[in-house]
This record gives C-alpha cells, sequence and structure tokens, in this order.
C-alpha cells in the first residue's frame, strides 16, 4: 500500500479557472494566480482549481501546503478534511502578520 501520495493541484477554497503567471524576475518555476496581481507577470494559461476536500477524504499524516501566501485559501478548502477526518502534521509557511484565522484552523486542527 503506498504510504505518500503527492498532489500536483491547483487547490482554492473554490472550485474555479485560474490564470496563472510567472514572476520573470522570481525563483524558476514560481506560480501565482492574478486574483492578487502584484507584479510584472508573464502569462502561463489557465487551469482548473479544486478543493482540498475534493482530493483527500481520509486521515492524513502529512499535509504540506506551499503555495506562497495563498495558504488561508487551501485550508479554508478543507472544511470535511477537518471535521470529520484526522490530520496529524500541518505544514505551512505563513508571515507574521498573517489573519487570524490561520491560528484558529491550526489550533482547531491540533485540539481534536
Amino acid at each position: 500500500q503506498d504510504r505518500v501520495r503527492i498532489v500536483n493541484a491547483a487547490v482554492s477554497n473554490s472550485g474555479r479557472q485560474l490564470e496563472l503567471a510567472l514572476c520573470p524576475g522570481c525563483s524558476a518555476g514560481w506560480v501565482k494566480t492574478l486574483e492578487k496581481p502584484n507584479f510584472a507577470y508573464q502569462t502561463l494559461g489557465m487551469t482548473s482549481s479544486v478543493r482540498l476536500d475534493d482530493l483527500v477524504d481520509e486521515d492524513v499524516l502529512v499535509l504540506k501546503v506551499d503555495v506562497e501566501g495563498y495558504e488561508h485559501e487551501v485550508l479554508q478548502s478543507s472544511e470535511r478534511l477537518s471535521a470529520e477526518h484526522e490530520v496529524s502534521v500541518v505544514l505551512v509557511e505563513v508571515k507574521p502578520d498573517a489573519d487570524p484565522w490561520m491560528g484558529w484552523w491550526i489550533s482547531t486542527m491540533m485540539n481534536k
């Protein structure tokens, strides 16, 4: 049985079409949606986003989210996952001024 599942998907708090862009001065392969454009960008194309709840319907040992400032939107899409399943370890990078919702979500998961 596979113990590791890597999911390469555009995850958001709602399934919708997203325009993806490459930041010319950023690291190779760094991609950001254009919903919050704050840089000169090169359009790469369109992709569909999915909710985390649509991807995962089981207990999770490690959930790693690395989405350059969109952690809130990704974790918002995990309502069923956080209510019905155990997530043992959550790895996210958040800025010190991140919104309070992130702290609430993490404490909710830790107190299950």
